[in-house]
């Protein structure tokens, strides 16, 4: 009897589990540290395409997830500069490899930005789906920024897909001092962002609004010294069927000033991100290699400049 009561619970919460996730977005590739207010690079593509309206100037990304037994089985590409186009491959899921290819444009300007993302995918059943962001920095210390997901209500295994929802903020606080040392301001960011989701009443499960449920994730990013940067990000435990405990990530980047290498580790799992980016723009950095001036003269031009003279 025990263990007829046994299997019998093990199946309702089965059920909820799998309700939840039909009615869920699926997870893709780790990316490293990030936020839907502050990222503005090629990576804004899957955080937030409005970031990719920011002149920041264009990036590509080479993304190589690694599970907690050191494996790289994922892997990612992304560029972008106004346009970008990201390719994700995932072979470490269950039911065999699933791919997703995603292009997107932002507008605007520093002040206000504004995009749009297209993403369809291949070994999965999911519709292609629309993601649309906007972002502001009313003042140079801040910076808001929010995401909704799946705008077109995409169907997963059937099953149609509410709207999620990302929201963030980003602060700046040496932007407002006007000390030589705190420039730029990026050198020390603080960010929240928190993720919004609704799951209608399935069998075994009940209704879920948006705010019954809300994973927040406290990040700080600073500049220790010109091109190395250590990023945290803490995401505490939440309840319910979407449950987990306290996450802790961690990780450095070293900027080269064209190119950067970095990884994002999640504490007490062992897995993360690394990451290798080019830009088109040179960054301040104190790993750039020293490039010498060489002056050459010319000894046969200046002989001909006296004989001339004479």
């Amino acid at each position: 009897m025990k263990k007829t009561l046994l299997i019998f619970n093990f199946a309702v919460v089965l059920l909820q589990v799998q309700s939840a996730l039909a009615q869920d977005h699926p997870g893709w590739l780790t990316l490293p540290q990030n936020s839907v207010a502050t990222t503005d690079d090629a990576l804004a593509l899957l955080v937030n395409p409005a970031g990719l309206g920011v002149d920041g100037g264009g990036a590509c990304y080479f993304l190589a997830p690694y599970q907690s037994d050191g494996h790289f089985e994922d892997w990612g590409f992304v560029a972008g500069e106004g346009f970008g186009f990201a390719a994700e491959v995932l072979r470490s899921q269950p039911g065999g490899t699933r791919r997703r290819y995603t292009w997107g444009l932002g507008f605007g300007d520093d002040d206000f930005t504004w995009g749009f993302n297209y993403s369809w995918t291949t070994g999965i059943d999911r519709q292609n789906t629309w993601d649309f962001g906007i972002m502001e920095r009313p003042w140079s210390f801040l910076s808001v920024g929010a995401v909704a997901r799946g705008i077109n209500h995409p169907r997963l295994n059937g099953s149609k897909l509410p709207i999620g929802w990302d929201l963030g903020i980003g602060l700046r606080p040496l932007e407002l001092l006007d000390w030589k040392w705190a420039r730029p301001s990026e050198r020390l960011t603080f960010t929240v962002d928190a993720k919004l989701k609704r799951y209608d009443e399935q069998p075994g499960q009940a209704a879920q609004k948006y705010f019954d449920e809300i994973d927040y994730t406290y990040g700080i990013r600073s500049e220790i010294v010109p091109g190395i940067t250590g990023h945290l990000d803490l995401s505490p435990e939440i309840k319910g069927v979407k449950a987990h405990d306290s996450r802790l990530w961690a990780g450095l980047s070293f900027n080269f000033g064209e190119m950067e290498l970095g990884a994002f580790q999640r504490s007490g799992n062992g897995s993360g991100s690394a990451y290798i980016a080019t830009r088109d723009i040179d960054r301040e950095s104190w790993l750039k290699p020293i490039r010498e001036k060489v002056i050459i003269i010319d000894s046969n031009d200046r002989d001909d400049d006296e004989e001339d003279a004479d």
